[in-house]
């Protein structure tokens, strides 16, 4: 009977060794499963944070929307005094829905009231007071047409019309025309 005792008990030794171990493989099993639930849900937080945050880069946005004279260039008048028409070059348009294209050598397209015209810029004057630049009608061939005595009237950001400003003056803007003047703000082209 000893023997079947002791016999017993090391069965008992032997199950509850092997319990232990299972217990042990349970456990460390559990704490993997535990640590990879971890581990994707770090990951999952991480792309989500990442998602839903705004992408840094070396450019700084500006915090109004609605302001756009931030990324407005200014005209640069004495570039174009020396031929260099990059600060002036793009696309200009009125409130009256008026369009200038200006391109880098110089040759200014317009739309006015459905009506196309062609001109080529040809000087820079008064560039001490509010710089004008005189324009002349361009052919169909790219020729100079009949003198018609037209202008650009061009007014930096922060520059007032002397004449009297109804305009946008935190922006640059020009005016076309014959003459100068107090003009509306929908006669002011601004770029684009």
């Amino acid at each position: 009977m000893e023997s079947k005792t002791s016999q017993t008990s090391s069965e008992t030794k032997q199950d509850t060794s092997s319990e232990a171990s299972t217990g042990d493989s349970l456990t460390t099993q559990r704490t993997s499963v535990e640590e990879q639930s971890n581990s994707e849900s770090v990951k999952s937080e991480t792309s989500t944070q990442m998602a839903s945050e705004p992408e840094q880069s070396g450019t700084t946005m500006s915090s109004n929307q609605n302001d756009t004279t931030a990324n407005v260039q200014d005209l640069d008048t004495s570039a174009i005094l020396n031929g260099d028409f990059s600060t002036l070059s793009g696309t200009w348009k009125n409130a009256d829905g008026d369009v200038a294209e200006i391109t880098n050598d110089g040759v200014l397209s317009q739309t006015i009231k459905g009506n196309n015209y062609k001109y080529k810029i040809l000087q820079l004057k008064n560039a001490t007071t509010i710089p004008t630049l005189d324009i002349e009608p361009l052919q169909e061939d790219g020729s100079l047409g009949i003198a018609g005595g037209a202008m650009i009237v061009m007014y930096k950001a922060g520059v007032s019309n002397p004449d009297g400003d109804q305009s946008d003056t935190s922006q640059p803007r020009l005016i076309m025309g014959q003459n100068t003047g107090n003009f509306p703000n929908e006669l002011y082209f601004y770029r684009q």
